[in-house]
């Protein structure tokens, strides 16, 4: 639970997580707090109210030195509010406030708050009203399992609730009607700027409640994102706003090195206010790691100033957004000159109920049988199958992984690889002398299974002669070698591939998703660089990355990452044409928009695809701020295997074409109306003689047209016919040339997916089951024949076992794994599995189709 994405101070959070965050059972509420929600029904009844008295030089007590060896300036006397009591923080609160949407930074609700805590809130949109009641707290050692040690310790929470609430105020399509009484609550921090004075509240506990998340929103934007794209971003923190007549400082408050709260920026600086920490040991819940973790208090005072930010380094920042608007608070370590301009800003990593992620403590582990122990939790390798019967040692790669080495035999081994961020084994690898080349970086290891040796992708890089098996493995000096020696005492040099590390480290921000890791991916990416993308990334990465997009189909999955807040794009199937106008002899034609989607800084966005070794037939198209780009699909590996690439920027913002919603596939019902629009298309293109732009640009990327269709092959040469393959009560639809079946439509409960597509030059065999087996030749000799199954949760054909063939009587077979990576098998292994396909499901005969031209709507 280290994530930005899970934090509460993120700056946005889009709604499909956000169930997932607020049917949690949070282990902290606001009654650890020592205050009750339920106290504030019918409001708070103190009457006593503290005036702001600014204190004399005298009165003030310096701020402690740290330790960096600069001096400390004090806070400006005229500046100085003691916030040390509930209704000193009431008296700060009370008035009107404007709630700033840290989406957009759009004003989007008006808070009126009592000097005994009644509210009336306003949303702006459309003029809905709720009442309700507010308290504040400041309570030493308050949350559960913090000790800080001190008795001026104190920890802040609030407490709200909103009576009897409107259900007019429900997010889209959210179908949670609201109780008679809602509550919310979590951390607050208060502020005050030269001009304005800000409350910032954050959700911590009370997990069952969606008052903040229905009431505190800009629904206006909701809307029309919505409208656009069928998601929105909700604001899970909550700023507000007020002039308070510039009484407050323009000095500088605090210089040297300090933790401070950002306010906000404007111009060349930002809005700071210092801030107290205190730390505790600490561990996640769900992944074990144990971690120091720090809360943060205000400094006796809320006055905040503005800093320098000329020629200061942010490149440890990840939202910094907040340098550039006044909307979205982040807390920081702060290191400035004693002009007061920033030298250094890095912001402080969020980790869970409000808590602060300070660094790793020491990892505790070991092992014993079968039995790896890490934190105290056990890891029994008998749950993951395991072949071996022993474990033989466990190490320390690097800061992120723990390699797990089990013994199999005298041959071979298997090494399961833990990850401290993710509190999980990701991936077991099976073989022997596994090595980095890089002791601090276990994405540089290779290592070997008899007579061979794999890249940490799982590739083959080299082989010995004769099947002689493998004993030791080691790097070159010079280059990027791996040298093998085999039993006989032989030497191998086989070369290392390159380039995937911007993968590795995208694939360690994802588990652990800091501003270092941030900093160390974007260090690969060149200038001008708007997006990165990724093929069939290692197994260890899949289960942090999005599912495939519904809409989409293939036996292959590409990912986009943003690079950048607010990064838009869209996937678009289409394909390269021959046009002898073209400079390049090729422009690239449209067919349909499958997918429109505004990403966050980070986030990823997957679809499935059946990768072309040739001519692309989708693409992405890519704007971020003033700059777009877009990225044909297409084979990244050539001489290189490379598994991901940077997008860099080739035209302007408004050289793209956007789209909405509106612009995607018509839904369906059922199947067979999502069948009757494809016939009509392919029946309306037969009519018309489409040419090969018009069958891409209207979603019929078929390769019929390599048999002259629509032109030549026509009449009863093109039928049609539906069959149930794989017995889950929905039938395919299967297009056939001369009887040999030529394309596979199957529904995913709202359209029509193209689940497999015959290449040219080659044959489609259906076997029950769902099944079918594909053999494409390449020349007289080579060939390759795939196996494919059909996967009805995903609507996805998926190859499972291939066997290539070089045309010169070598065959090689392979295995495909659930996380798409291609390994290759021993030719008994192979037949064994291969039999029993063959034998468990026959091959299909297919009736007699009916004739293309012949297609009147039913399915008679």
């Amino acid at each position: 639970m280290t994530d930005f994405d899970s934090d509460i101070v993120s700056i946005t959070m889009k709604k499909k997580t956000l169930i997932a965050i607020l049917t949690v059972s949070m282990g902290l509420t606001c009654t650890s707090c020592a205050f009750n929600p339920a106290d504030l029904i019918g409001g708070h009844t103190s009457e006593t109210t503290t005036e702001e008295t600014p204190q004399t030089e005298e009165q003030q007590v310096p701020d402690k030195p740290d330790d960096s060896g600069d001096e400390v300036q004090t806070q400006p006397a005229d500046t100085k509010l003691d916030i040390k009591s509930d209704d000193e923080i009431m008296a700060f609160v009370a008035g009107e406030w404007m709630l700033t949407d840290t989406v957009s930074g759009d004003d989007c609700g008006r808070l009126t708050v009592s000097e005994t805590g009644e509210i009336e809130y306003e949303r702006l949109s459309d003029g809905l009203t709720a009442e309700g009641s507010i308290r504040f707290s400041q309570a030493k050692d308050c949350r559960q399992g913090a000790d800080f040690g001190g008795e001026e310790d104190r920890y802040v929470g609030y407490s709200l609730a909103v009576h009897d609430p409107s259900d007019k105020f429900m997010l889209p399509d959210l179908m949670y009607p609201p109780n008679a009484d809602e509550f919310g609550g979590g951390d607050f921090f208060i502020g005050r700027g030269p001009d304005e004075d800000f409350l910032y509240l954050t959700f911590v506990g009370n997990g069952d409640s969606f008052v903040l998340y229905n009431i505190f929103q800009n629904m206006d934007r909701i809307y029309e994102e919505y409208a656009d794209f069928g998601s929105y971003d909700v604001q899970d923190t909550w700023v507000f706003h007020r002039d308070n007549g510039g009484i407050g400082s323009k000095d500088v408050p605090k210089v040297g090195d300090f933790y401070g709260l950002i306010w906000g920026g404007m111009d060349d600086g930002v809005l700071v206010q210092p801030m107290d920490l205190f730390s505790f040991e600490a561990e996640e819940d769900y992944t074990i790691r144990q971690f120091e973790a720090g809360l943060f208090t205000e400094t006796g005072n809320i006055a905040a100033g503005y800093y320098s930010l000329d020629g200061a380094n942010t490149s440890l920042v990840f939202h910094d957004k907040a340098l550039y608007t006044m909307q979205n608070p982040i807390m920081c370590k702060v290191n400035t000159d004693m002009q007061g301009n920033i030298r250094i800003l890095e912001e402080v990593t969020q980790s869970y109920y409000g808590i602060y992620d300070m660094g790793d403590l020491p990892a505790k582990f070991s092992y014993d049988g079968l039995t790896f122990t890490y934190n105290g939790m056990e890891y029994d390798l008998r749950d993951w199958d395991t072949p071996a019967n022993a474990i033989m040692d466990a190490y320390e790669v690097g800061d992120e992984w723990i390699v797990i080495e089990a013994h199999i035999n005298p041959h071979v081994g298997c090494y399961y690889l833990f990850n401290k961020y993710s509190g999980d084994i990701e991936r077991r690898i099976d073989g022997a002398g596994l090595i980095s080349r890089n002791s601090n970086d276990i994405t540089t290891s290779v290592y070997s299974s008899w007579d061979l040796v794999y890249n940490w992708k799982g590739h083959v890089i080299g082989q010995t002669d004769n099947g002689s098996e493998v004993m030791e493995l080691g790097f070159g000096e010079d280059g990027p070698l791996v040298v093998a020696e085999d039993l006989n005492g032989k030497e191998y040099f086989f070369d290392e591939t390159y380039g995937d590390e911007a993968m590795y480290a995208y694939g360690k921000f994802l588990r652990h998703k800091t501003p270092e890791n941030w900093k160390d991916f974007m260090s690969y990416a060149p200038d001008g660089a708007i997006g990165f993308v990724m093929i069939n990334p290692t197994p260890e990465m899949n289960r942090h990355l999005p599912w495939p997009q519904d809409n989409t189909s293939g036996s292959d999955t590409v990912y986009f990452v943003a690079l950048e807040d607010d990064t838009y794009i869209d996937y678009e199937t289409g394909q390269s044409v021959y046009d002898e106008n073209e400079d390049d002899d090729f422009k690239w034609v449209p067919g349909k928009v499958l997918d429109v989607a505004t990403l966050s800084k980070g986030e990823a966005r997957a679809y499935s695809t059946t990768v072309p070794e040739g001519i692309p037939t989708s693409m992405i198209h890519i704007v971020s701020g003033n700059r777009s780009g877009e990225f044909e699909v297409f084979e990244l590996s050539g001489e290189t295997d490379l598994s991901c690439a940077f997008i860099g920027s080739s035209s302007t913002a408004s050289d793209v074409e956007r789209h909405t919603r509106a612009d995607l596939p018509k839904t369906y019902d059922n199947n067979y109306e999502a069948y009757m629009d494809v016939l009509y298309a392919f029946q309306k293109a037969e009519e018309e003689k489409y040419d090969e732009a018009e069958l891409v640009a209207n979603g019929l990327p078929t390769e019929l047209i390599q048999y002259g269709w629509p032109y030549a092959s026509t009449g009863a040469q093109i039928t049609y016919v539906t069959k149930d393959l794989n017995g889950d009560g929905v039938v395919e639809l299967i297009l056939c040339y001369n009887g040999s079946v030529q394309a596979v439509y199957g529904f995913d409960g709202s359209q029509a997916v193209l689940l497999f597509s015959t290449p040219y030059r080659s044959i489609t065999e259906l076997r029950e089951g769902g099944y079918l087996i594909n053999t494409q030749t390449y020349s007289a000799a080579s060939f390759t024949t795939t196996y494919y199954g059909l996967d009805s949760f995903t609507c996805r054909m998926l190859p499972s076992l291939q066997v290539r063939n070089d045309g010169k009587g070598s065959e090689t077979y392979y295995s495909r794994t659930e996380f798409g990576e291609w390994y290759e098998l021993d030719e008994d292994v192979f037949v064994e599995v291969q039999s029993d396909l063959m034998y468990y499901n026959l091959p299909i005969e297919l009736p007699e189709g009916k004739p293309l031209a012949d297609f009147d709507g039913t399915f008679k």
